[in-house]
């Protein structure tokens, strides 16, 4: 006796979304805050970001898999971190790349300052982000980032804003 084929159709799209959502389960809280600070420790990050490029961009990528993972609690510590480094480490490439140019003789046109432009608006949306995810979270919640991350990521906002208005005015 062979099943209709609608029937199969049927059978083989649940299968699949067994499968999907099968292995993509979240972990626990407790499981994803442990990751988290492995995270930290690996990258030594625990009580401030680095200044190195490569490994911010390396510890924001795997930040970026295990928020994916996470949820419930976890989740948002997890995502007001990601938020966090990611508007540091725009910051840093931009403060890194302007070094290259000449302040005084701008070219907006080149590749150089489109890319610290570039760069400045990435730090600027994910700082937005972080403060919105940070004040998002409980006092409890807020134990588990760093102590005085919120203002931290303000002052980089400032600074920020300073980079963006700089180069509106100049472009």
């Amino acid at each position: 006796m062979s099943l209709p084929k609608t029937a199969f159709v049927g059978l083989i799209a649940a299968l699949s979304l067994i499968l999907l959502f099968g292995c993509t389960t979240t972990q626990t809280d407790k499981e994803a805050l442990f990751k988290f600070s492995l995270l930290q420790q690996k990258y030594f990050v625990s009580n401030g970001y680095s200044s190195n490029l490569t490994t911010m961009n390396d510890y924001v990528s795997e930040l970026s898999l295990l928020a994916a993972k996470s949820g419930g609690e976890s989740a948002k510590i997890i995502e007001a971190e990601l938020y966090s480094a990611e508007a540091f480490y725009y910051l840093n490439k931009t403060i890194v790349q302007s070094v290259s140019i000449d302040s005084k003789q701008i070219k907006c046109s080149s590749n150089e300052v489109k890319e610290i432009i570039t760069s400045v608006k990435l730090a600027s949306d994910y700082s937005s982000k972080a403060v919105i995810s940070i004040s998002a979270l409980t006092v409890d919640q807020q134990n588990s980032i760093r102590t005085n991350q919120s203002n931290l990521v303000l002052g980089q906002q400032e600074e920020i804003e300073q980079i963006k208005k700089f180069f509106e005015e100049k472009c």
